[in-house]
């Protein structure tokens, strides 16, 4: 997926769930952390359910990074829906998992399109309806 899009979608659901636009950019934050495996092994190293679960432990001292994992969960989530797999459970176990909708670039466009619109219709209907103008 695009960085964009993942982006959106951890801003547009933490949005949705605290209506605080600034908490909100934590989830946009939390959304991109996965990427920083780019030059280790991509979609392994930081793609798994543990460096998530590592968030919402530090979520108990530092009660913000709950949206940080949230971000990082829906960015897993996100790019499940792609044809390159992703290691859920990585060190412990090097497969794969992956929903595989995505055959060609066509559809992976496609997916990523669908996820940018729900994050940008959600995000301005919060603004449009939500903040009082």
């Amino acid at each position: 997926m695009m960085v964009y899009t993942h982006i959106i979608v951890g801003y547009a659901t933490v949005l949705l769930l605290t209506r605080n636009p600034w908490i909100a950019l934590l989830g946009g934050l939390g959304a991109v952390l996965p990427d920083i495996d780019i030059f280790l092994k991509h979609r392994f190293t930081f793609h798994n359910l543990f460096f998530v679960l590592s968030f919402f432990v530090y979520s108990v001292i530092f009660p913000h990074a709950f949206y940080l994992g949230l971000g990082a969960f829906l960015h897993i989530c996100c790019d499940s829906f792609t044809y390159a797999p992703v290691g859920l459970l990585y060190p412990y176990s090097k497969k794969g998992f992956y929903l595989n909708l995505a055959h060609n670039r066509t559809k992976q466009f496609f997916i990523d399109s669908c996820f940018f619109a729900f994050g940008t219709i959600i995000t301005n209907a919060f603004f449009f309806y939500v903040i009082p103008h």
